[in-house]
């Protein structure tokens, strides 16, 4: 009797042993795949951790949707999708990628040239009833989102939204709206806190899904450069979730045109690494405008093509050509003798010069130019587009063969695109 109670004795205790073994392994195979995550959260909350930051301890290595931080049923049974909820999602890891380098310029497959132009909300109406006017016009980016604090989306999108989505389906047009962004410390709320990033990608890809869009640009043009990893684990962990669901990403970027010291935002242009925003994104957009604007005290052409070649020139070297796209302006500039500053459209500028007073076009900075009275002993000189400009800018950017070209802005722009008709708009 004493035996085979001995023996039940050591039975258990060896079931006991390889449960534990059991639980042992499958608690290495958890830590495997998941301790960067758990890394990240127990550095937020170990004692003494800032209290809803993580800084850097975003990247939480995740493939796909498989990690979630609660219950996605319950929220959705409890939320149902409206206009105003967005899908909750979770981000992927970003691996480590060089700094801004020389990739070659890959032309890519040829194809239409894309052409179109960003779309104010403050102006909706009349953009729209540009890209109605121009049949070229392929790509379109209304203006419909800001961000706050907390990485919600502020949406902006006028009550007759559909109008410019009628357009997409019956031209084939592409619609990616715009997320603008003007606050380094907003932007910094944003990406410092993996709750507040993981919210802000799941409201633009809500969005996007939601309506129907073709993907998001991000016009983000303050930074700081501390966030600068963080920045671009939001650009991968956005692009993977917009890829999956086939949207593209476009990424605004100021200007630079060479290894300069830059006077303004020189901390977001050294975040912009572009070569690093080309791998993961569909698109760059170089904003090559506003090399004189209303803050200059003096005069001068808003793109000159020779500043425009040196971008051109820095691009290609760091973008791929099948996904550079280049911005460039419509609008005019004027300096008053007075002091006052002002910024005008092509339509308003027609009526302010009207056909008497002279105008030059200068053939060295690619712009048209105008000195006139404007008040009692008042001069004012006025930098603006011309449809020699808009064509000298075209020829010289598309000799690149690049992906596209997008205007700012469309809306007020009269005929002043109607140069473009003449061209082959193929790459």
């Amino acid at each position: 009797m004493k035996g085979k109670k001995r023996n039940y004795q050591v039975l258990k205790s060896l079931k006991e042993a390889v449960f534990v073994l059991l639980v042992l392994s499958v608690a290495f195979l958890l830590y495997q795949n998941y301790s960067p995550v758990l890394d990240a959260k127990l550095q937020t909350w170990l004692p003494g951790a800032d209290s809803g930051k993580t800084g850097t301890t975003v990247q939480q290595a995740v493939e796909d949707d498989d990690f979630v931080p609660f219950d996605v049923e319950k929220y959705h049974s409890q939320n149902p999708v409206s206009e105003d909820k967005t899908e909750i999602i979770t981000q992927k890891s970003s691996s480590s990628v060089d700094e801004e380098k020389d990739v070659g310029n890959d032309t890519g497959s040829s194809g239409s040239l894309l052409i179109g132009g960003w779309i104010p909300q403050w102006d909706y109406t009349a953009g729209v009833q540009s890209v109605k006017r121009y049949s070229f016009v392929n790509l379109v980016s209304p203006v419909w989102y800001h961000v706050n604090n907390n990485g919600d989306l502020i949406i902006s999108r006028p009550g007759t939204y559909k109008e410019l989505l009628n357009l997409k389906e019956d031209r084939d047009i592409s619609v990616v709206p715009t997320v603008s962004l003007f606050d380094a410390d907003t932007m910094h709320s944003v990406l410092d806190s993996d709750v507040n990033m993981t919210r802000h990608i799941n409201s633009i890809v809500y969005e996007v899904d939601a309506y129907g869009y073709d993907g998001i640009d991000l016009d983000y043009e303050q930074i700081y450069l501390q966030d600068k990893e963080n920045y671009f684990l939001m650009l991968d962990a956005l692009a993977g979730k917009l890829h999956r669901k086939d949207k593209i990403l476009s990424v605004t970027v100021l200007p630079k045109w060479g290894r300069v010291s830059y006077s303004s935002s020189p901390e977001t242009r050294q975040v912009q690494d572009w070569a690093r925003i080309a791998e993961i994104a569909d698109y760059v957009r170089v904003m090559a405008y506003d090399y004189t604007n209303t803050a200059d005290p003096d005069p001068g052409p808003v793109s000159p093509t020779g500043w425009l070649t040196k971008i051109m020139d820095y691009a290609k070297d760091r973008i791929p050509a099948d996904k550079l796209i280049i911005g460039l302006p419509l609008y005019a500039y004027e300096w008053g003798t007075d002091g006052r500053r002002a910024s005008y459209t092509y339509t308003q500028v027609a009526d302010i010069l009207g056909e008497q007073t002279e105008q030059s076009y200068i053939a060295s900075t690619g712009e048209s130019m105008s000195i006139y009275e404007c008040g009692n002993h008042i001069q004012c000189t006025m930098y603006f587009q011309s449809k020699e400009s808009v064509s000298d800018h075209f020829d010289l950017v598309t000799s690149y063969d690049i992906a596209g070209v997008v205007y700012w802005r469309l809306g007020g722009d009269g005929t002043l695109l109607d140069v473009l008709r003449e061209y082959n708009l193929q790459r």
